[in-house]
């Protein structure tokens, strides 16, 4: 691995061309420890080490990277060679084998006259070893600069310094710009100050400004194994749960005895569903009231924490065993003898809505349990009649799993002296968890509950909710006098984590003679489980059917969705919450209908989509889009991906025995429009910073973007604020994360918060600097009196706020402000379009992603690296569904047959190319930082993308297509048709 210098110093010097900069050497060495992220062959990488400045003006620089073998430099002052010390100049080695293979492209932040900007950057490794660097800004001069190679470079001992290097005043931006860590291409921010120095910069601030690209401050912690899972804390004395679960999908309970099971050695308490009964522990219920078709209320049927007469899945909680080490509860669980009798299940929505199918409640005949209608019937039965074209489709949507790394789990205890639960659990709300379970499980304050959730390892919309097993294990708790802890095992999860998708949708679009969209319709059948006991299954069926319009003007649109109750598990939200259907839905019935009438998918979408100066645009379902560049998210997206030369590449697949297709999808949807966030700033008497959301992190990075919004709008050095979450006794209150809310619901939150504290800053350092407070201004982290140079800073203004003493009397002590914000229409509209490309083979039916391309609208970027990420993660899930993953029940008995990972898929690394990503912001006005949701922007797209790609390759030649999954059985079959 070689160290190559910073395009930064580069960058400086053209600016500064034959200026010359005065270095004066201190009069004794200062020494600087570093401790910074860099890229190592792409993977992170912390470099530490010293850097002492020399009384000539040299740098003498000791790199101790632990697990990189020591070296010790000197930079000579400028204009003189560089020389090694101890060792000779050696290429120092790398944990991982660099890629010096092809050119990369970048986006970093850029500031043009005071404005936000993108740095469009292009890295290009040269024959020699040398880097071309071309920066193509549109708007700004193109520049081209030239790294020479390492043996060569007048700085070639390039340690990581701290990323503020300074141009000159006069320099006109600052950027981004890439640097080199083992020939693997990353972003520096180079920042703008009043003064230019060679060398380790002395006593400059780290101010993280939203826009750089600050990689995860958690990841090295998580990665070393020294973050704090459920599974990682424990409490003295404690007590291990396990769950004895159905094994029919549909059953009479005749008996339950436990007596056997209760004298083994280790067991101290085994609870039922009689249990439960005397205890009197209540259930969860849905809050929105909803009907059927024939108009009567919904049929509500919650789920008790135990079964205690019949269990309708398989996987259905019937006993809590409680012991001192898992094994004894297994043992145990073992020796209870349950009496079954058998009762016929009904699987799959089709089945359910049979005349003769069996209820999943002898109440419920027909086992309907709510009905949702959307749209203007009328409208689009007019539409259709007069239509040219009418393309219909019936498009299964899969049911899938969210197999997060960390699977459910809880540790609970209850304490009797203050009569007072505490539950530690991976959820992603700390605040509706302890609701439900204090006002409707326990039925007591929700002040005698504590809930805590650290570390979280991945959520995706399955830990939304509050799971029966953390009633259950706060009830074992108060019973043993003992902490409980509970952890699903996988094959536990796969049965009883709230599952995503499952639905069947008619679909019919009515087109005129030039391929305009006349009216939409669709007729949803969705399995939701064998309860309706929360809102939660209700969510992924209603909330997002706007997006059945999506980026397109369809003057009508209407739908119908019957929700089902069957014997199976329930469903929830699951990443992209209610939008991946409608969308789904959309995509595919479009690239049928371009089929069907001989134009290609992509001019199909071009020609009926909304153009940004209709914006802002309401459509037929009422929701108003703010913002946003459709057109240029298409075009921009084929351009990346070559569409106009796909031809030439299909038939250079063919040539190789592959068929090749390429799929189209856009994408608009709602994000953050539901509820409020909370955000509070704490100065401390030290001048250190809490700030405080009711967002819960499990993975999205929040630690790491709110301190970038906090220290831009304070001005303040990152490393003085800590972020904390996930604690009910320190968060006053929230909602959580889900559903792409959290940076423009908490980190607006945070900015008026901000606001808050800085007009009560005002107000003191007023009274500091004798001034009125009308006269004093805030900028960089200084209160200024407004024309002179008096100006106190932030931090010395939150010390002396806790000086009662030194205070006008009518400002309180301490230096706090706390905000919520989710004003009404407060929702923004995130956009993108994807472009997939697969080779199918011929032989095998094998499908590989050959190419991705997505070009995303998510306003305003507050970190670069952590919104990438969240695309990469949502383009894996999505794909994942389209490609491989399923759940699938035996339609007969009810028992899940994708229960392991031998027979539920899931997307491995290998199974993905690298993915192409552009951003094509516009900016919101909808909240004060100008951003829209990201996390579910790769989700959205890859589904209909891929399933799309799949289906013009199979289309092109001839075959039938295939749904979702298109799995290489799937596909084989297809082609195998052709032969027969």
């Amino acid at each position: 691995m070689r160290w190559i210098s910073t395009i930064a110093i580069i960058l400086a010097c053209a600016a500064c061309q034959s200026s010359q900069v005065a270095v004066v050497p201190p009069a004794e060495p200062v020494c600087h420890d570093f401790v910074t992220p860099v890229t190592a062959g792409g993977r992170p990488e912390q470099a530490r080490g010293q850097a002492c400045e020399q009384p000539d003006g040299s740098w003498q620089v000791v790199q101790n990277t632990p697990g990189l073998p020591a070296q010790t430099y000197v930079v000579e002052p400028p204009g003189q060679p560089a020389a090694a010390v101890s060792t000779p100049a050696q290429p120092l080695p790398s944990r991982y084998p660099p890629d010096k293979s092809a050119c990369s492209s970048y986006t970093a932040p850029l500031t043009v006259g005071g404005q936000p900007r993108q740095a469009l950057i292009e890295a290009c490794p040269q024959p020699d070893g040398s880097w071309k660097i071309t920066q193509n800004t549109p708007g700004l001069p193109t520049q081209v600069y030239q790294v020479p190679p390492p043996a060569s470079s007048p700085y070639p001992y390039d340690y990581p310094y701290p990323v503020d290097y300074a141009y000159p005043e006069f320099f006109p931006y600052w950027a981004g710009a890439p640097w080199y860590f083992g020939l693997a291409p990353s972003i520096v921010v180079v920042q703008r100050f009043h003064h230019f120095h060679y060398g380790f910069p002395r006593g400059i601030m780290s101010v993280q400004a939203i826009g750089q690209p600050v990689r995860r401050e958690e990841d090295l912690r998580l990665l070393r194994g020294k973050g704090r899972y459920v599974d990682d804390v424990r409490e003295p004395n404690e007590a291990r749960g396990y769950v004895l679960r159905s094994p029919h999908a549909h059953a009479r309970i005749a008996e339950i005895d436990t007596r056997r099971a209760g004298f083994l050695p280790g067991v101290l308490a085994i609870l039922t569903g009689e249990d439960l009964r005397r205890r009197g522990l209540g259930t969860l219920m849905p809050q929105v009231r909803r009907r059927r078709r024939n108009g009567a209320p919904a049929f509500v049927c919650p789920q008790p924490l135990l079964a205690r007469d019949r269990v309708r899945y398989v996987g259905d909680p019937v006993a809590f065993i409680v012991a001192e080490t898992l094994d004894q509860a297994k043992d145990a669980a073992e020796l209870i003898d349950i009496s079954y009798e058998p009762l016929p299940a009904a699987i799959s929505a089709e089945a359910a809505l049979a005349a003769d199918a069996p209820a999943v409640w002898d109440e419920n005949p027909g086992n309907e349990a709510f009905f949702h209608e959307i749209g203007d019937q009328a409208a689009v039965d007019a539409a259709f009649a007069k239509a040219d074209r009418i393309v219909s489709h019936a498009i299964p949507i899969n049911r899938v799993t969210a197999n997060s790394m960390e699977p459910r789990g809880c540790l609970a205890h209850y304490d009797p002296d203050q009569d007072r639960y505490t539950i530690r659990c991976t959820i992603q709300s700390v605040h509706a968890t302890r609701a439900a379970l204090a006002d409707r499980i326990f039925k007591l304050p929700q002040h005698q509950f504590r809930v805590v959730c650290d570390n979280m390892g991945g959520g995706f919309g399955m830990k939304g909710g509050c799971y029966p097993e953390y009633g259950l294990a706060l009830w074992a708790s108060e019973v043993t006098g003992r902490p409980v802890r509970w952890i699903a095992e996988r094959s536990e999860g796969l049965l009883t984590d709230e599952q995503g998708r499952g639905s069947v949708v008619e679909t019919a679009l009515a087109l005129d003679r030039e391929g305009r969209f006349l009216a939409l319709r669709a007729q949803w059948r969705a399995a939701i489980g064998a309860y309706f006991s929360t809102d939660r299954p209700t969510i992924p069926l209603t909330i997002g059917l706007g997006c059945l319009v999506n980026t397109y003007g369809i003057p009508a649109v209407h739908a119908q969705v019957i929700a089902v109750l069957t014997n199976t598990m329930s469903i929830a939200p699951y990443r992209g919450g209610s939008r991946p259907e409608p969308i789904y839905v959309i995509e595919t019935i479009i690239d049928k209908a371009a089929r069907e009438l001989g134009i290609e998918p992509a001019e199909l979408r071009r020609r009926n989509t909304i153009p940004a100066e209709a914006m802002p645009f309401t459509t037929v379902l009422q929701q108003t889009y703010d913002s946003g560049d459709f057109v240029k998210n298409l075009d921009d997206c084929l351009a990346v991906a070559d569409y106009a030369r796909v031809d030439e590449r299909r038939e250079a697949a063919r040539k190789r025995g592959k068929l090749l297709g390429i799929g189209v999808a856009t994408a608009v949807a709602a994000s953050g429009g539901r509820d409020y966030e909370h955000a509070e700033i704490r100065f401390d008497p030290s001048g250190g910073v809490v700030l405080m959301t009711g967002s819960m992190d499990h993975g999205q990075g929040h630690g790491t973007t709110f301190k970038q919004v906090l220290s831009e709008k304070l001005g303040i050095d990152a490393a003085l604020i800590r972020y904390r979450y996930g604690d009910s006794d320190l968060v006053t209150m929230g909602i959580g994360t889900f559903g792409s809310r959290s940076a423009q619901l908490a980190g607006s939150a945070i900015v008026v918060a901000a606001d808050r504290l800085i007009d009560k800053g005002r107000k003191i350092a007023a009274h500091m600097m004798e001034a009125g407070t009308h006269d004093i201004e805030f900028a960089d982290g200084k209160f200024t009196i407004a024309g002179t140079d008096r100006s106190v800073g932030i931090v010395d203004v939150a010390k002396r706020s806790f000086e009662a003493a030194h205070l006008p009397n009518d400002i309180e002590a301490g230096f706090s402000e706390r905000a919520n914000f989710g004003p009404p229409g407060c929702a923004t509209f995130p956009s993108g379009a994807h472009c997939c490309e697969v080779e199918i083979d011929e032989e095998t039916g094998e499908v590989v992603l050959t190419r991705y391309v997505a070009v995303d609208d998510v306003g305003r970027v507050l970190n670069p690296l952590l919104c990438e990420g969240q695309i990469h993660g949502g383009i894996v899930q999505g794909a994942g569904q389209a490609l491989m993953e399923d759940l699938v029940y035996d339609q007969s008995s009810g028992q899940l047959l994708t229960g392991s990972f031998q027979d539920y898929a899931m997307p491995r690394a290998d199974d993905f190319c690298p993915f192409e990503l552009a951003n094509n912001p516009t900016l919101t006005d909808r909240n004060p930082l100008g951003v829209k949701g990201v996390g579910e922007a790769g989700t959205l797209c890859a589904i209909p993308a891929v399933i799309n790609a799949v289906n013009d390759a199979l289309a092109r030649a001839g075959l039938p297509l295939v749904e979702a999954p298109a799995t290489s059985e799937k596909v084989w079959q297809a082609l195998r048709s052709l032969r027969d």
